[in-house]
């Protein structure tokens, strides 16, 4: 490999920096992850989603008569532990007014 060639590895980090929960003073974990994707804390979205009274359904149609798109599909994803968009992880943290960073593992 030459002077000029790279890994992606070496530009990357392993890890976002980890800032603080402002509420609590703990630190937020790191999000996951994989091939551009989040995973997500399940407990807290299930948490969230029944606060409101809603199933998967509900939400993904709640989310859409409030113009943030985000599919069944991607609610079930994001719930079953499975890497989501940031756009979906933006979406669900605009529809329950929590942040990104309260969403992660």
């Amino acid at each position: 490999m030459s002077e000029f060639q790279s890994t992606r590895s070496e530009h990357m980090p392993e890890t976002a920096e980890v800032s603080q929960r402002p509420w609590t003073g703990q630190p937020y974990s790191a999000p996951t992850v994989r091939a551009g994707r989040l995973v997500l804390n399940v407990d807290t979205l299930r948490l969230l989603r029944h606060q409101q009274c809603l199933s998967q359904e509900e939400l993904a149609d709640e989310c859409r008569q409030r113009g943030i798109s985000i599919s069944v599909a991607s609610v079930k994803r994001a719930e079953a532990g499975k890497p989501v968009i940031f756009r979906t992880a933006r979406g669900l943290a605009r529809f329950f007014s929590v942040t990104v960073e309260r969403l992660f593992p």
